[in-house]
């Protein structure tokens, strides 16, 4: 008999600890709640002005100009990129 009274302790310790250092699962979806008017419009802006720079900066026809100045036996060459021909060159020539 001494035996299991021994074993009953051991058991209730066990399950103490096993329901003290348990793991809940994780959510894997919390409760969605819609969200307010001021979060939507700063989503769009956010996403209208990514698409803006995007827009901008990869549908952009761009000339490239290449300009080479020689002085005192040294040559110095630029390259630079504009809306057009004229504001390429211009740019190179400041």
């Amino acid at each position: 008999m001494t035996r299991k009274a021994a074993a009953r302790p051991l058991r209730t310790l066990h399950s103490s600890l096993v329901t003290a250092f348990s793991v809940q699962p994780l959510e894997v979806f919390p409760i969605l709640r819609p969200l307010s008017k001021p979060a939507i419009v700063g989503i769009l802006f956010a996403v209208f002005l990514l698409a803006l720079i995007v827009y901008q900066t990869l549908g952009m026809n761009q000339y490239e100009c290449e300009v080479c100045v020689e002085f005192d036996g040294r040559t110095k060459c630029l390259t630079v990129k504009g809306e057009n021909e004229l504001q390429a060159v211009q740019t190179a020539k400041d």
